[in-house]
């Protein structure tokens, strides 16, 4: 699953979700991907799971050794880096006007 978008608050809201269990994952998720024994990545596909989900999901995919991981907020904050991504430019979300407001 991933990320995947939805709406939420009337704006659409990426929300990444656990690839073994289905929920969403906050602050507690791991990133996966896999490399060979030499800890050389061998596919560019991530998956995102929960700490708790971590062993389950290894095991269920071929086992331990062929996985790697970072802490969810390591891996964003690693994507910030390498795009140049600046948070204080990023323009604030504009609330939605409630139908029974006047203009």
């Amino acid at each position: 699953m991933g990320v995947r978008l939805t709406i939420r608050e009337c704006a659409y809201t990426p929300v990444v979700t656990c690839d073994w269990c289905g929920k969403d994952v906050h602050d507690d998720g791991i990133v996966e991907f896999l490399s060979n024994t030499e800890g050389v990545v061998i596919d560019d596909r991530l998956w995102f799971v929960h700490q708790q989900c971590t062993i389950c999901f290894e095991e269920s995919h071929g086992g331990h050794s062929k996985w790697r991981h970072m802490n969810i907020n390591v891996f964003m904050r690693n994507m910030i880096s390498v795009t140049n991504f600046n948070l204080s430019e990023t323009p604030k979300r504009k609330k939605k006007r409630r139908s029974n407001e006047t203009k």
